[in-house]
């Protein structure tokens, strides 16, 4: 409801009463000038205690939050929730009130978000339509784009190994840690972009935190990796594969989780910096990555340790 800076807060009281049955909300009103540009906001229980003659502009907030009409929804809903805000006035490029956005509507706008970067992160493009309403070939076209991606890119992993093959010949084992590496790699950078993406997303992590972000990873990669490299070594040991594939197992997991770590906590902040979703530098795409460049590091150990080559 937007009341008139002349206003008194009997009169108006008496505009909410006459116009509440179609408002959306009534326990905030906004303060406007002739031409409509937002002054203050006004509270209905502030009205309700104030004398009848008391203007409008002694009750006001004189600076309340809003947003402009340009303002991603994103951001719209980011800004209510840190001032913890039922309704928020929206304004055009001349500070107008045009509208505004209630807790509902952010509600709406949350879920529509966290969809996308769910679908994202999945690598899929948003689907605008429901699960069960949506066609077969529109589905079928919104994953075939980033699994496209992921075979064309996994054609390195198939170079990689074809350059290494000696190495395979030469010791067979190598080949039964292959899967062991690949996922650890693959969700270890998950884990730590989904850290880091939902940071970002929420505004506690900036982009000029990105040198804190990383000192954490690191920290994180050597006591995980210290300890995941601990058990597959005696996993490869147990198996009787000898110290030489023990060790490197070990140092190969040690080295494929730091890189996860790096990767999935750096991709992001690559992301934002070109203004590119962060979500989009998840789940598939950074699993493809680590996997190529966990392999290289794979069999680079196994050549040097096992003097292979």
């Amino acid at each position: 409801i937007d009341l008139k800076e002349s206003m008194t807060a009997a009169k108006a009281l008496d505009r909410i009463r006459a116009t509440a049955a179609k408002k959306e909300t009534i326990y905030t009103s906004f303060v406007v000038s002739p031409e409509r540009k937002l002054k203050g906001t006004v509270h209905l229980e502030d009205l309700i205690l104030a004398s009848p003659e008391t203007a409008v502009t002694d009750l006001m907030d004189e600076l309340p939050v809003f947003v402009s009409t340009d303002t991603d929804q994103e951001e719209a809903a980011a800004t209510m929730s840190k001032y913890d805000l039922q309704t928020i006035p929206v304004v055009d490029r001349e500070h107008r009130l045009v509208g505004i956005l209630t807790f509902d509507d952010i509600l709406d706008i949350v879920q529509e978000e966290a969809t996308e970067d769910f679908e994202k992160m999945a690598g899929i493009s948003p689907v605008d339509e429901s699960y069960l309403d949506a066609a077969i070939l529109t589905l079928t076209r919104k994953r075939f784009t980033w699994l496209l991606v992921c075979i064309v890119t996994q054609l390195f992993s198939s170079f990689i190994l074809a350059h290494y093959s000696f190495a395979l010949e030469s010791v067979v084992a190598l080949a039964f840690f292959i899967p062991l590496l690949t996922g650890t790699g693959g969700n270890t950078g998950t884990q730590a972009a989904t850290l880091v993406i939902r940071g970002l997303t929420v505004g506690e992590i900036t982009k000029e935190d990105v040198h804190k972000v990383i000192t954490k990873e690191i920290i994180s990669g050597l006591l995980l990796g210290g300890a995941l490299a601990l058990l597959a070594s005696l996993r490869a040991w147990s198996m009787g594969t000898g110290y030489g594939v023990a060790a490197t197992v070990a140092v190969s997991v040690a080295g494929v989780v730091m890189l996860g770590n790096l990767v999935g906590a750096f991709l992001p902040f690559v992301a934002k910096r070109f203004n590119i979703d962060p979500a989009v530098m998840s789940g598939p795409f950074i699993t493809t990555v680590v996997d190529i460049m966990g392999l290289l590091i794979y069999f680079e150990v196994a050549r040097r340790v096992l003097v292979l080559g």
